[in-house]
């Protein structure tokens, strides 16, 4: 997840990326880069400060783009679903980020258009709990028109990591388009 979040922080900043100023990095990073880099550890307060701030202060002539790469999980006592921050109690996903929060969120933007990339989905279950994360995520997008939602598996399915990448497949792969690069997977495992 830190690899995905810097790598996409290092493109849009980095003038064959758009040279973009308005990015906001939340990613846990490898030590001593967070000061200079602008990269915040992803906190729940952090992320939730920033998603308001983004949010409700684009105009209507403002495109946003959300990238999460975090644990998400849905429980059976908290069907709505939460993303993981650096500072949820893995046994607890309530202490997350929830999906509801994140609607909310979107709903009060008057942003032309949001896109939202999303890798959260990475274990079959987690202590009992199933993949139901992904359901969540892909409602969302019935709730706001100007809404894109593009995940990295589908409803009941698992993203996938290879090793020699330090990457998620997604992220990888998401980076390799915007730098115009083609991207396999069966390149990347050998």
């Amino acid at each position: 997840a830190d690899e995905d979040a810097t790598a996409l922080n290092d493109h849009l900043r980095d003038p064959r990326g758009g040279a973009l100023s308005d990015v906001f990095t939340y990613a846990d990073g490898p030590p001593g880069r967070l000061p200079n880099s602008g990269i915040q550890a992803p906190t729940m307060t952090y992320i939730k400060h920033a998603l308001d701030d983004v949010l409700s202060g684009a105009g209507e002539q403002d495109d946003i783009y959300l990238f999460f790469s975090a644990r998400g999980q849905a429980t059976y006592e908290h069907p709505e679903g939460y993303i993981s921050a650096a500072d949820t109690d893995k046994q607890r996903p309530s202490t997350g980020i929830r999906v509801a929060e994140l609607a909310a969120f979107l709903k009060r933007s008057n942003a032309r258009r949001i896109f939202l990339f999303a890798d959260v989905c990475r274990e079959a279950s987690i202590n009992r709990f199933d993949t139901r994360i992904n359901l969540r995520l892909v409602d969302l997008q019935k709730s706001k028109r100007s809404l894109e939602v593009v995940l990295a598996s589908g409803p009941s399915q698992i993203s996938v990591e290879i090793p020699d990448l330090h990457h998620g497949v997604f992220g990888y792969s998401l980076l390799a388009a915007l730098q115009g690069q083609p991207f396999a997977a069966a390149d990347a495992s050998g």
